[in-house]
């Protein structure tokens, strides 16, 4: 090779090599520095946001030139110039299935003009009638709800697949709201035939009611007067004041019934008061209860109503003289019921006070505080269907005046209450008052009643009176009070039968000291015992069930 030919390849691969050089040192800077003048592709300035990857994501990152434009959805919907119809929904405003299930009126007739034959009496037979029948309505009328209630869910998922179908039709939302419209309105005449149907069946239910208590009583009442048993107490001292035994009696035939009961008390109890009230003991005993003013131990009692005279204790921690026991309810525990009694804080025959406890003998207040007027005689007003109910009635005498009856609140404060009786000669004498609520059935209303035995002087015969409470204390006078007994004899201490339909008594009529009976306005006496013991204080055993 020529020498020349060789420095020329020579002198091309050093500027080859150089030029390498220069290419590698300025793709070094364009690396190192992407932003250099002489970098003919620079990336530009950096994104407003950096968005860092985490180990788990891709990383995109989109020009800001190709972010789609956002179109604001307007507030308003368009018009709609036509409102279609829902020609092709015709349930959802008629059923036909509903009408028949409400108007059907099954076996309700039979029910109201069928006489019962269990004897009753129209204050608690009206009770069972109306429990009875009310409950056959409720579940005849919660079977038609439920009918009612499954009718108007297929008719909302009705509406609602009709609303589904026509949401391609919507145009805003008129379908919709016409679509609900005639749902709320089927919805709305349920209900109103609903109500329409319950005030029906509670009509229905009211007139039954009567009806079948009215139907009931009128017929057969009076053996359940006969079948509640009296408790009188028996004095073989003839002194008119201890109760040495209880006999508990029913009223067969009229008269001379068998003695059931014997409660002898005399050995432990020399000087009990006669039996003041039947209630119901705690285990559903009947119970009499008694006082006797002169134990030490305690001064009120009750005797089980059975073949043994089991005898509890019923402390008030006042001596030395209580008495007139009664207790405002028949039924329940004693500790949720109050007594009412007599106490005189100087013994037998001086000034008595009235006084209450719970029926366990807890928490005794005084009632009454007039020192100069004497109070006896208590009894409570056990009438639910009274506005006078759980009020006290009791015999007060001021000073020397007349005995008088009086009305008041079991509460301190309230003493003396409402007067009902205006009598002012002050030998007048009241015993033994008693309240009672009976209906009318002539009528068809309830009606109050009270008895008392009352004497005009020492001297006079006692009688039995009635009256009509609401009269006497709307009139202020005497003038509804009805004399029921005029005989020679000695008549006091009444007391009503269940249901106000007789009074038993005290007569002395024969020369002995009876238990009698009588209808309600003073016909019918009938003696019910006979023989030559003292007995006093009968009562009658109120209906309990």
């Amino acid at each position: 090779m020529d020498i020349r030919s060789s420095v020329l390849w020579d002198i091309l691969s050093v500027m080859m090599l150089a030029a390498a050089a220069v290419v590698l040192v300025i793709y070094g800077i364009i690396f190192i520095n992407p932003n250099v003048p002489f970098n003919a592709f620079s990336p530009g300035g950096l994104p407003a946001v950096v968005v860092l990857p985490s180990p788990t994501a891709t990383l995109f990152q989109f020009p800001a030139t190709n972010t789609p434009t956002v179109f604001n959805t307007p507030t308003t919907r368009p018009t709609i110039t036509s409102t279609p119809t829902l020609t092709d929904t015709p349930t959802l405003y008629v059923t036909s299935t509903m009408t028949a299930t409400i108007t059907r009126t099954p076996t309700i007739t039979p029910t109201i003009t069928r006489t019962p034959t269990r004897t009753t009496n129209p204050i608690i037979f009206t009770q069972i009638a109306q429990t009875g029948v009310a409950a056959t309505r409720t579940a005849q009328a919660q079977e038609t709800r439920q009918a009612q209630t499954r009718i108007a869910q297929e008719q909302t998922q009705n509406a609602q697949r009709t609303l589904q179908a026509q949401q391609t039709l919507n145009a805003g939302g008129t379908q919709t709201a016409i679509v609900q419209t005639g749902t709320a309105q089927v919805l709305t005449q349920t209900q109103g035939a609903f109500l329409t149907q319950t005030s029906t069946v509670i009509t229905a239910t009211a007139v039954a009611q009567v009806t079948v208590a009215a139907e009931a009583t009128r017929t057969e009442q009076g053996v359940i007067v006969l079948e509640n048993p009296i408790a009188y107490s028996v004095d073989t001292d003839s002194d008119l004041q201890t109760a040495e035994r209880f006999h508990i009696q029913k009223l067969i035939n009229g008269t001379d019934g068998a003695t059931e009961f014997e409660l002898n008390i005399g050995s432990l109890y020399p000087n009990a008061r006669p039996a003041s009230a039947w209630w119901m003991g705690d285990t559903d005993n009947h119970f009499l209860l008694f006082a006797d003013p002169t134990n030490a131990t305690a001064n009120i009692y009750r005797v089980l109503y059975s073949t043994i005279a089991t005898i509890q204790s019923i402390p008030t921690d006042i001596r030395p003289w209580v008495g007139d026991v009664s207790v405002d309810r028949y039924v329940g525990l004693a500790s949720d019921r109050r007594l009412v009694f007599t106490f005189a804080a100087g013994g037998i025959n001086t000034d008595r006070n009235l006084y209450i406890s719970r029926g366990d003998g807890t928490n005794t207040v005084q009632i009454s505080d007039n020192a100069t007027w004497d109070d006896h005689s208590p009894s409570w007003v056990i009438s639910p269907t009274s506005p006078y109910n759980n009020r006290i009635l009791y015999v007060t005498r001021p000073g020397t005046g007349a005995q008088n009856i009086y009305l008041m609140l079991p509460q301190s404060g309230a003493y003396p209450g409402t007067r009902l009786t205006f009598y002012d000669v002050n030998t007048t004498q009241i015993s033994s008052p008693k309240w009672c609520t009976g209906y009318d059935w002539a009528n068809e209303v309830w009606y109050e009643r009270i008895v008392f035995g009352m004497r005009t002087s020492a001297g006079d015969d006692w009688n039995i009176y009635a009256a009509d409470p609401v009269q006497l204390i709307a009139n202020q006078n005497n003038e509804s009070i009805v004399q029921l007994t005029s005989s020679t004899a000695n008549e006091y201490q009444p007391d009503w039968s269940p249901f106000c339909e007789k009074i038993v008594y005290i007569s002395d009529q024969g020369g002995n000291t009876n238990v009698w009976t009588m209808n309600s306005d003073g016909s019918n006496q009938v003696r019910l015992t006979n023989n030559t013991l003292v007995q006093m204080s009968p009562l009658w055993m109120p209906y309990t069930e």
